[in-house]
């Protein structure tokens, strides 16, 4: 989704999800059935899609988040669900954590506005989502784990 977007603004060809798990499990990027990459590989993951330089920051702040939206950068942000422990404790139901693409704040509300790939792409449904400053930063900041190490952050820019 951030790839995309990113190349749809400087009018770059966009991919689909299949094509990208495709060729990210056979670069050994992406574990078949895990979704996207871990935090570990997703700069060079992000990188062979979008057209642009990607930077990875950790433990960055909700500070750090608003000065990369304000400068025209786009901000993918990584959030843990679950601790390591939590996660080997019930393999089976695991919830190890979601990334989305920062669009905006308003600070006035103390809030932040997300495109959430997951939430359902239907005709007239919007992926926009808005997270209070405090509740997300309890789950981008709070919890790591294995998978996701916390306040992870990478930006696209031209």
């Amino acid at each position: 989704m951030a790839a995309n977007l990113h190349n749809s603004l400087h009018q770059i060809s966009n991919y689909q999800g299949a094509q990208v798990e495709n060729f990210l499990e056979r670069r050994g990027l992406k574990l078949h059935g895990f979704g996207m990459p871990t935090w570990l590989f997703y700069s060079r993951s992000l990188g062979h899609f979008a057209h642009g330089r990607v930077v990875h920051k950790s433990h960055a702040s909700i500070a750090v988040l608003q000065l990369a939206i304000s400068n025209d950068k786009l901000p993918v942000v990584a959030v843990s669900w679950q601790t390591t422990r939590e996660i080997l404790r019930d393999l089976r139901h695991a919830r190890v954590g979601h990334y989305m693409v920062a669009v905006g704040f308003d600070p006035q509300n103390e809030c932040i506005f997300f495109l959430n790939p997951g939430l359902p792409a239907t005709e007239g449904a919007s992926r926009l989502y808005s997270l209070a400053y405090q509740e997300f930063d309890k789950i981008w900041n709070g919890t790591g784990n294995i998978f996701i190490q916390p306040g992870s952050m990478w930006t696209i820019a031209s």
